[in-house]
């Protein structure tokens, strides 16, 4: 459903309510003039009525073979106006009752071929199966975003395009759009302005592969000197994101930019409404986006060395790989967990150790790598105070360190305090 078509109904129920007669057409012909670049694909939505605002569809021809033949008169010269190529698509029975409800639109004299009246109201947006757009307008979109950094990308894909078809496809809070070729990242773009409109919670899973690039290649340097000044890796990837970074910021400003005197003077979000928390608690517009690269896992894997058994069991007490931080195994916990990677993250320190809940209390984390005995009541007991005040829908997981421990007494016990409180799934990695 079009969010122009939302606009359209509502400015004709404000006018109606203030306007009649004449006075209501001349007050919607001064909207509609200001609003008019804003308004497609409704643009030719430009008059309004008691019925509200509506436009003139020829729709009355019968498409590819012979239809009805009758005469329609016109209401002030009373001779018949001029019929279809191919005569009516109607019945004679349905033209007269089009006629009585004041459906047919007329015009000057008979020689011009009826219309029929379409409300806004009535508006069903469909899918055209050819899409045309201007090939210049990706080059367009991203001047909007690297106004001073030269040509950063070639041949990039509109956002227009995706914004054509992504709201027949994207209809609910958490549809995906995932683009395996990324590039300009034009697709994420495209979701973050839709987003913008109508506060649906799309999503979007980009893959682009960090292709470098070369500062002597004529059509790359420009992309390759913005990565220098970024003090990134000259690669795709790398412009992908920064990209979507700016297109954010861009949404930002608009948004924080646009006072009510601004939206009831100069645009349509007056109408659209604005990208704020609602009533029923939707949370308000996300520009964020996270960035994954793929790795091996940040477990050790068992690989006995049979010459040398007992210097093997001594390094595998440490489950872990070193040199992997913390959000590397939280990450990594998310996905065999079963858990989205977007969930929300926030840690305490507790008993002087870091703890992490993710999604609101679904997993509790403590990769602390040493816990004493006097450590193990005051972490247990704070662990569950903050289960409690998160209070989730759902069976918690807690998981620790399994080499943090200073012994199984000391693993058994933590196991039992928190088994006391509600949180029996206990593991440790």
């Amino acid at each position: 459903m079009s969010d122009v078509k939302d606009v359209l109904v509502r400015i004709g129920h404000e006018l109606k309510s203030q306007f009649s007669s004449q006075a209501l057409s001349e007050a919607y012909a001064r909207w509609f003039r200001e609003h008019k670049a804003e308004l497609w694909p409704l643009d030719r939505y430009k008059y309004i009525d008691g019925g509200g605002v509506y436009t003139g569809s020829q729709s009355v021809h019968n498409p590819g073979r012979e239809g009805y033949r009758y005469d329609v008169l016109h209401p002030v010269t009373r001779r018949p106006c001029k019929q279809p190529l191919m005569g009516y698509r109607f019945p004679k029975e349905t033209m007269y009752d089009l006629l009585a409800q004041g459906r047919v639109l007329f015009g000057e004299d008979e020689t011009k071929i009826i219309e029929l009246k379409v409300y806004a109201s009535e508006y069903q947006e469909k899918l055209s199966s050819v899409l045309e757009l201007d090939g210049r307008l990706g080059a367009y979109d991203l001047k909007e975003d690297f106004p001073e950094d030269g040509k950063v990308f070639s041949n990039p894909k509109p956002v227009r395009l995706y914004s054509a078809f992504f709201p027949f496809l994207l209809k609910q809070d958490g549809d995906f759009a995932v683009d395996f070729f990324a590039g300009s990242g034009a697709t994420a773009k495209a979701v973050f302005q839709l987003n913008a409109k109508d506060l649906v919670r799309r999503r979007f899973i980009l893959v682009q592969l960090p292709e470098p690039l070369c500062p002597k290649d004529t059509d790359q340097k420009m992309a390759a000197m913005l990565c220098d000044r970024m003090g990134k890796p000259r690669t795709i990837a790398e412009l992908t994101k920064e990209r979507l970074r700016r297109a954010g910021n861009k949404i930002r400003e608009e948004q924080s930019q646009l006072s009510q005197k601004d939206a009831d003077k100069n645009s349509l979000f007056k109408y659209m409404g604005e990208a704020q928390p609602t009533a029923g608690g939707k949370p308000s517009l996300d520009l964020g986006f996270r960035v994954f690269k793929l790795d091996s896992t940040n477990i050790r894997i068992w690989e006995p060395d049979r010459e040398n058994l007992a210097e093997t069991l001594f390094d595998a007490a440490e489950h872990l790989k070193s040199g992997r931080t913390e959000q590397d195994i939280l990450f990594e916990l998310l996905l065999k967990l079963g858990l989205d990677l977007c969930q929300p993250m926030e840690q305490k320190t507790i008993a002087g150790k870091t703890v992490h809940s993710i999604g609101a209390g679904a997993l509790f984390v403590c990769l602390t790598p040493r816990i004493s005995l006097e450590e193990i009541e005051p972490l247990g007991l704070g662990i569950a105070d903050w289960h409690k005040e998160l209070a989730p829908a759902v069976e918690s997981t807690v998981v620790f360190r399994d080499s943090a421990f200073a012994d199984d007494v000391a693993k058994i016990n933590l196991t039992a305090i928190l088994g006391q409180h509600g949180l029996k799934n206990v593991r440790s990695l």
